[in-house]
């Protein structure tokens, strides 16, 4: 599969860049994008900064499906391992002790709240805070971060999978 050149890089280059003034618009755009996933039974997998491109309308498009999987409780295909480990739900490092060990949808919201954290970070803060995630605490929340987004994360990335929102209620969120 090949996809057009995307001239601006990654969501983390771009904002770099550019500054955080679209932030939450290419947020909004990365809901949509995982929403259409979830709508077709897949789950990303691998969702983080560096696999969300900007294109030349600078709007964010998700990229690397190489760990997608289609989300459906009969599927037994790709399990916990393989990702990175910073956006990883913990149902994905340690199975026996939160009970899944499948790419899911809700899988996808955890890393999709660790994005939102990593995209109003600079780069150089996000392995400290991402560590904290992995480690079982949570980052501080980010400067200039808005309260209803803080709240919003707060939620993508409890440890229960289930306890979740939908993807549905993520895009809601973002609007």
């Amino acid at each position: 599969l090949v996809s057009p050149w995307m001239e601006n890089g990654t969501v983390l280059n771009y904002l770099e860049i550019h500054g955080h003034a679209n932030v939450d618009k290419l947020l909004y755009e990365v809901a949509q994008g995982l929403l259409y996933l979830h709508s077709r039974n897949y789950a990303h997998g691998d969702l983080r900064g560096a696999n969300i491109l900007i294109n030349q309308d600078q709007s964010a498009c998700l990229a690397d499906f190489g760990l997608s999987v289609i989300s459906d409780a009969t599927f037994s295909g790709s399990s916990t391992r393989a990702g990175s480990i910073y956006w990883m739900a913990p149902e994905l490092i340690d199975p026996d002790h939160f009970g899944g060990k499948f790419k899911t949808p809700a899988s996808d919201v955890y890393a999709f709240g660790c994005v939102c954290v990593e995209a109003n970070l600079r780069s150089e803060t996000y392995p400290v805070a991402m560590f904290k995630i992995v480690t079982g605490t949570r980052p501080e929340r980010p400067p200039g971060m808005l309260d209803m987004l803080w709240q919003c994360i707060n939620t993508y990335w409890v440890d229960d999978p289930a306890a979740r929102p939908a993807t549905e209620v993520v895009v809601q969120n973002m609007m």
